[in-house]
C-alpha cells in the first residue's frame, strides 16, 4: 500500500503533464476539430484507384489509424506547416475523418 501511495502522485504528474503538452500542441487546430477525439500529424499519403475507375481518393495515416478522404472534402489551414488529420470511429467501428489541415492549401 505504501508503493501505490508513493508512485501513484508522480504518475498523476505525468499524465496530466503530457495532457497539458498535447492539448498546446494542438491549440491551432479548428474549434470544429477539438471535440474530435483522435488528431494527429498525417505520417504517411497515397492516392488509391479503383477497379472500376472514377477518381482515386486520399488515403491518410496517422497514429490512430488509417482513413479514407471522401471526394471534395473540405481543407483546412494548418497551423505547423505539417499536414494533419482528425478521425473518429463512425457506428460500424471505422475510421472517418472530420477534419483535415494541409500546410499549403490550393487556395490565395
Amino acid at each position: 500500500m505504501f508503493n501505490r501511495l508513493f508512485f501513484g502522485p508522480a504518475l498523476l504528474v505525468a499524465v496530466s503533464t503530457g495532457s497539458f503538452r498535447e492539448a498546446q500542441a494542438q491549440s491551432w487546430y479548428p474549434r470544429e476539430c477539438l471535440t474530435v477525439d483522435f488528431c494527429a500529424a498525417v505520417e504517411n499519403v497515397n492516392w488509391i484507384a479503383s477497379a472500376a475507375g472514377g477518381s482515386p481518393q486520399l488515403f491518410v495515416s496517422s497514429r490512430y489509424g488509417d482513413a479514407l478522404i471522401q471526394k471534395e472534402f473540405p481543407v483546412q489551414v494548418s497551423g505547423d506547416g505539417r499536414m494533419h488529420v482528425c478521425m473518429r470511429y463512425d457506428p460500424f467501428g471505422s475510421l472517418e475523418v472530420t477534419c483535415l489541415m494541409v500546410p499549403n492549401p490550393p487556395w490565395p
